[in-house]
């Protein structure tokens, strides 16, 4: 039998004895004199705000928002079990959502790719690799296993319910990537015949509130930090002359590898060409100017904000900008691998500058790709 997941008589980590000047806060371990509120203050506060955007996502038919504000909402009680015991129960209750999920995908995907038609061999293999993310996602239950993938990943040697949270989703967003690009590509012919406008679907401005909830939740504002100290464990500040010379510099080198990156695509791998070319028009078709910015902002904010922001100083650039690409699986294989780069470029930003360089940089460059397609 599989023990408790995050069981309680697991060491819990150690306060973070400070930083020092000039650097980011030690990632998800609360400072020694955060002005946040009681615990149960909260508590209260965030649930305020995600019933508020949960349920107006729903019902303004923003899946993606309602979506996000769950997921925040299990990162909220993983910060809260690890500040105050006594709400370990709470965890325990919610917690169970990404295995879960994971361990529910797994089975689907591994249903929808084997009624596919594709040949039977490379079925079985897909089948396979989505019964081992499932079986990984039972597995990832157990402490032990999580502690493991915790270390792994995150470098944690005693990691807490927020840093075995945060593992098992990296875990699971690689292990079902590969045969989820293969399912995601009937799903896209289907898309793509679609007349509508493909931005017109996917509620630009509903995501870009939710992976802002989602990355503040995972830093424990208002349970770990307060407004200041959760910006600042994001990289985030006022736009300085060193961010905004960075993000230029940073527009350029997107720009340049895009070019020249279709341009190789193009004349060597036609076909996956044509896939991405197909997916950019149907992003690009009946775009207006307000379009175009909400997609910047959108991409620039609520990507960065999660990914460079929140994820990487614990995941480092690399690993980052991988998670990043596996969850970019509408573009074909060679666009993925140019999404990685990518990823790689803003971590650069991120790493030397600031989260807001990166934002800046990335939401520019959406921008200009959508008026060039």
């Amino acid at each position: 039998m599989l023990p408790r997941m995050d069981e309680p008589n697991q060491t819990p980590p150690e306060a973070a004895p400070g930083t020092e000047p000039g650097t980011w806060p030690d990632p998800f371990t609360p400072p020694l004199h955060a002005h946040v509120p009681s615990t149960r203050v909260a508590l209260l506060s965030w649930l305020g705000i995600l019933v508020v955007f949960g349920a107006g996502g729903l019902l303004l038919g923003q899946q993606e928002l309602a979506l996000l504000a769950a997921l925040a909402g299990v990162f909220v009680a993983a910060n809260v079990a690890d500040v105050d015991p006594q709400w370990r129960e709470l965890y325990y209750a919610l917690g169970w959502v990404i295995p879960g999920l994971g361990f529910a995908g797994g089975i689907l995907l591994g249903v929808d790719l084997w009624r596919s038609g594709l040949p039977l061999t490379a079925r079985a293999a897909l089948v396979l690799l989505c019964a081992c993310a499932a079986g990984l996602s039972v597995l990832s239950v157990a402490t032990p296993a999580a502690n493991r993938m915790a270390k792994v990943l995150l470098g944690a040697d005693r990691p807490g319910h927020l840093l075995r949270l945060s593992a098992r989703i990296v875990v699971l967003t690689f292990a079902l990537s590969i045969p989820g690009w293969f399912a995601s590509q009937t799903v896209l012919e289907e898309l793509l015949r679609d007349p509508t406008p493909l931005l017109e679907r996917a509620g630009l401005g509903g995501g870009l509130i939710g992976y802002v909830l989602l990355a503040f939740a995972g830093v424990g504002w208002l349970v770990r930090r307060d407004l200041r100290e959760s910006a600042a464990r994001l990289g985030l500040r006022w736009p300085r002359a060193a961010d905004i010379v960075a993000a230029a510099i940073a527009v350029g080198m997107l720009s340049a590898l895009n070019v020249g990156s279709e341009w190789f695509q193009q004349r060597y791998f036609p076909d996956s060409w044509k896939l991405d070319h197909r997916m950019t028009e149907a992003m690009a078709s009946g775009m207006r100017p307000w379009t175009i910015v909400l997609l910047g902002f959108s991409a620039g904010i609520g990507e960065e904000i999660t990914m460079r922001g929140a994820l990487q100083p614990k995941l480092g650039i690399v690993l980052t900008a991988a998670c990043f690409a596996a969850l970019h699986v509408q573009y074909s294989w060679f666009g993925m691998i140019v999404i990685f780069a990518l990823g790689i470029l803003l971590g650069v930003v991120r790493k030397r500058t600031s989260t807001t360089a990166a934002m800046i940089a990335h939401g520019v460059y959406d921008m200009l790709a959508a008026l060039m397609p």
